[in-house]
């Protein structure tokens, strides 16, 4: 043995870590922004329609499909706010394992 205690990760290790966390950050942020755009040409799209067809039963149905997009995206966002929440947890604690800082 090197007499490295072999519970510690080695900085190395911690880099590589960090680097995928941050990648994994940028990549949930990014699929964040696309749900939001597609949100948004959705319910334009849909706003569209309605002005060009104007029938109540449709206007009726196109609400409706509004209201479910919302949801769907407004799931979509907090899943990635939950998943953004893990990552900046995670960096967190390898950035003070790293710099040998204590924390709770």
């Amino acid at each position: 043995m090197n007499g490295s205690n072999s519970n510690q990760p080695n900085i190395e290790s911690l880099q590589i870590q960090l680097k995928i966390e941050w990648d994994d950050h940028v990549q949930t942020r990014e699929q964040s922004w696309k749900t939001f755009q597609y949100e948004i040409l959705l319910i334009a799209g849909l706003v569209g329609a309605d002005l060009k067809i104007n029938d109540i039963r449709m206007t009726l149905v196109m609400g409706i499909f509004m209201i479910l997009f919302a949801i769907f995206g407004y799931r979509i966002n907090k899943r990635h706010k939950d998943v953004q929440n893990r990552i900046f947890d995670n960096i967190y604690k390898f950035s003070a394992v790293q710099n040998n800082i204590k924390f709770l």
